[in-house]
């Protein structure tokens, strides 16, 4: 006889992917949009990073599993780890999908890197790398590329920047000699140097890159307006509107200098100063204004970041870019950005007290958008890169100002809202029709069994009786 015992629900498997799980994963709920069935199979992800050293070490771990370098000589392996750091966080959350990895080191790698991952077949791809060459106000080649990777069917998630507090960007005002004017009576942005600290700053102005006739300078001075370093290319038609300082600290105490700006000649235009990334704090800075690249891209989702120790995960990182992005060519735009907020601050298996772990940055936030749409792919594969888009900005939880704002973009994303608004694809069975002769010809006997078969399962077959071969043979 037979017993029933009990009755429990049946539950989808807990994926185990290593030794450490970035926290991100809970704050997304991508650990709960795994349980409706959808891991990221049958999904590419490529990651675009400095490099991937310590790959065997988190393999070692299960932190990873195979990771692809394209054979193809616009892909390789770079060298650093921040790529393995962001290729832990896709693995947390998205364990089904496949792996690829490319680190380029200068801007016309990054160029044959998105294309090698394409043709290598990545549905998603992320990055978090930023080349201050590159246009503050226009789309200049990497824009292009990663545009073009968009438009070929990749899902596409970068870094927003982690620049606030390092730019400045303001029309020209000139106070009557010149240099222009921060503020009234104040033509010198400070900034202090911890000793040993390098400083590289680049300025840009409203100017389309090869075509500047707009000639400005950006000089470097002391604590008294003396001058320690010029950079005065010459802007006469064709070339491109920047120029760049770099200064570095040899001594054991901090130093504070100063950068100022002169026209030299032309017209007055919009001004951008930034300050690298690892650079310290300018005096005056912009708050918005500040994505710029290929985050962009209106069809490039630009993550910003939100610390994953944040008591209520709404507020983004006092570092974390701000939009919108000023374009002034073809057509002057502001472009809505950031689109999303993630996760930083979160756990890796690279050495403790490294940049890496925690991994803070909207480097760590990024890869956390790329595995939620990792994880909307395998559940619908049909989707394209403007669908995914819409799902994850339309499903975000609003956090900062109510409603789309230059710091969360639409909000902090959310897996599980995001997977649930996805619906699978519908298969559609063909069914065959079937043809009715209107001939008043009588068909011809059957004539298989005395080896007359004309081939053709659909027709019936005639046969002469006399030879027992087909009449109507079709070929």
């Amino acid at each position: 006889m037979d017993i029933v015992e009990s009755v429990k629900p049946a539950l989808p498997p807990e994926h185990r992917v290593g030794s450490v799980t970035s926290e991100g994963d809970a704050a997304a709920r991508a650990d709960l949009a795994r349980q409706t069935g959808y891991t990221g199979a049958g999904v590419v992800v490529g990651v675009l990073s400095d490099g991937i050293d310590s790959l065997a070490t988190s393999q070692a771990s299960g932190d990873l599993p195979a990771v692809t370098v394209p054979a193809d000589p616009r892909c390789q392996r770079g060298s650093g780890d921040e790529g393995t750091a962001m290729l832990e966080i896709v693995h947390d959350l998205a364990p089904g999908a496949s792996l690829m990895f490319s680190g380029p080191s200068t801007s016309l790698e990054m160029i044959d890197a998105i294309d090698c991952l394409t043709a290598a077949g990545a549905r998603v791809i992320v990055d978090d790398l930023g080349f201050s060459n590159e246009p503050y106000f226009q789309d200049g080649n990497i824009a292009q590329a990663v545009a073009g990777a968009v438009a070929a069917g990749v899902s596409y998630h970068s870094a927003a920047g982690n620049d606030r507090g390092k730019y400045y960007v303001a029309p020209y005002q000139d106070f009557g000699d010149g240099f222009h004017a921060f503020a009234a009576g104040d033509e010198i942005n400070s900034v202090t140097l911890r000793p040993s600290q390098l400083l590289t700053c680049r300025l840009q102005w409203s100017d389309p890159f090869g075509a500047s006739s707009n000639d400005y300078d950006l000089w470097l001075v002391d604590a008294f307006g003396g001058r320690l370093f010029v950079s005065d290319n010459v802007q006469d038609g064709n070339d491109d509107p920047l120029e760049t300082v770099t200064w570095f600290n040899p001594g054991p105490s901090p130093i504070t200098v100063g950068l100022a700006i002169l026209r030299v000649a032309g017209a007055s235009r919009t001004l951008k100063l930034l300050c690298e990334q690892n650079g310290p704090t300018l005096q005056y800075v912009t708050s918005d204004l500040g994505i710029y690249g290929h985050p962009a891209i209106p069809t490039v989702i630009a993550v910003g970041a939100i610390s994953v120790v944040d008591p209520g995960v709404d507020n983004v990182e006092f570092f974390s870019s701000g939009g919108p992005a000023p374009i002034f060519f073809p057509t002057f735009v502001l472009r809505p950005k950031p689109d999303l907020a993630a996760f930083d601050r979160v756990m890796t298996t690279l050495p403790t007290g490294g940049h890496f772990n925690p991994f803070a940055g909207t480097s760590a936030a990024a890869p956390h958008s790329a595995a939620v749409a990792a994880l909307l792919l395998s559940k619908n594969p049909t989707l394209s890169p403007a669908q995914v888009q819409s799902i994850l900005t339309s499903t975000a939880v609003d956090i900062e100002t109510p409603g789309f704002d230059n710091r969360a973009g639409y909000g902090r994303i959310d897996a599980l809202a995001a997977i649930n608004a996805v619906s699978v694809p519908t298969t559609t069975t063909r069914t065959p029709t079937t043809t009715t002769s209107t001939s008043t010809t009588t068909p011809g006997p059957r004539c298989v069994a005395g080896g007359c078969d004309d081939g053709n399962p659909c027709t019936d077959d005639a046969c002469d009786p006399a030879t027992g071969l087909p009449t109507r043979p079709e070929y």
